[in-house]
């Protein structure tokens, strides 16, 4: 929704209201642009640092731009990223989430995480990557052998429906690289005792890998925000949007190739095919449930019995229907601001 935009604060105590949602995505549209014009290129095919580049700014804001249904000027933004010699996939899939391929060729910007201890286990300077921690398997140790899984707190579970979407795809490589099941672990590990096991599968692009990690909180794994994959998926929907068919299989096509399907044949479910592709390549990555709400899908998709024994079911919950799919702000936000609308 809208965001209260303050560009020059006169008052530290000052309160500001939120703008309209179309005043907000301009604003974000005219930082985008200032970013484009001001950071430099990626130079070398590998970014060490890790610092925003104007790679990086060129594809949220072709992502803005789709997800306002502004397709035109998405294709224009996304094809300077597409055609950079600098970018590309990664021949394997697998090879973007493993630990020592971190701003690799395919990425186009990640939040940096150090191993450094920042002190006491949890304290709050924790330098560490909370987030494989939190979303790897819920057991006491797995064992499955050097530089696999370690122990988790089993947040980000995936949902069989997601497993079945795999199966149906017959796509093995981003399935295996993505998921695993309670059944899997267990021929490896058969005394592995799960806790908390909801869906019966586990997220294993945020994992904590033996070998590579040996505290449970000080974890130096980057999270991708960025990837060419996702331009190139962006891009897609963009060309089918307005009707070019031809381009729009180009780059769906470059993706499923590297996931080893054969080439989509386009026709009256184009889009279709390229929002069930979006779903596969790009799953546990944050961006599915926000691709839902923009397509018009979350109410239909979003139910069903894995999410209603959960209360997820979108037509209850918040966000939901009720909230038009924004995320209710938080109260003690809403007590700091009496200029601030509840969504």
């Amino acid at each position: 929704g809208g965001l209260p935009l303050i560009d020059e604060v006169a008052n530290p105590e000052d309160k500001y209201a939120r703008s309209t949602q179309e005043a907000t995505w301009a604003a974000i549209e005219g930082y985008l642009q200032s970013a484009i014009d001001g950071l430099p290129l990626r130079s070398g095919g590998v970014d060490p640092d890790g610092l925003a580049t104007k790679g990086s700014a060129q594809a949220l804001l072709g992502k803005a731009y789709v997800y306002q249904g502004k397709y035109a000027e998405a294709i224009a933004i996304l094809e300077q990223v597409a055609q950079n010699p600098e970018y590309s996939l990664e021949p394997n899939y697998g090879d973007i989430f493993w630990p020592g391929t971190q701003h690799g060729r395919e990425s186009l910007f990640e939040m940096n995480f150090t191993a450094t201890d920042g002190g006491a286990i949890w304290d709050q300077y924790n330098n560490g990557c909370a987030v494989f921690t939190l979303c790897g398997i819920r057991t006491g140790e797995v064992g499955m052998g050097d530089a696999t899984f370690l122990w988790g707190w089993g947040m980000n579970q995936p949902t069989p429906k997601l497993a079945k979407a795999f199966d149906d795809m017959g796509d093995k490589i981003r399935k295996n690289n993505s998921i695993i099941s309670c059944d899997s672990v267990l021929q490896v590990s058969p005394t592995t005792n799960f806790q908390n096991s909801l869906t019966g599968y586990w997220d294993i692009k945020h994992v904590r890998r033996r070998g590579f990690f040996t505290s449970s909180t000080q974890v130096n794994a980057n999270i991708i925000l960025l990837r060419l994959a996702d331009v190139y998926l962006l891009l897609a929907e963009s060309y089918a949007k307005t009707g070019d068919e031809t381009n729009a299989l180009e780059y769906l096509n470059r993706v499923r190739e590297r996931a080893g399907l054969a080439d989509a044949s386009g026709g009256s479910d184009l889009l279709t095919q390229i929002k069930k592709e979006r779903q596969l390549e790009l799953c546990l990555e944050g961006d599915r449930y926000f691709d839902l709400v923009r397509w018009g899908d979350a109410e239909t998709e979003l139910t069903g019995e894995e999410y209603d024994a959960g209360g997820l079911n979108y037509s209850n919950g918040k966000p939901g229907v009720s909230t038009n799919g924004l995320f209710p702000i938080p109260q003690d936000e809403m007590d700091r601001n009496p200029q601030c609308v509840q969504n």
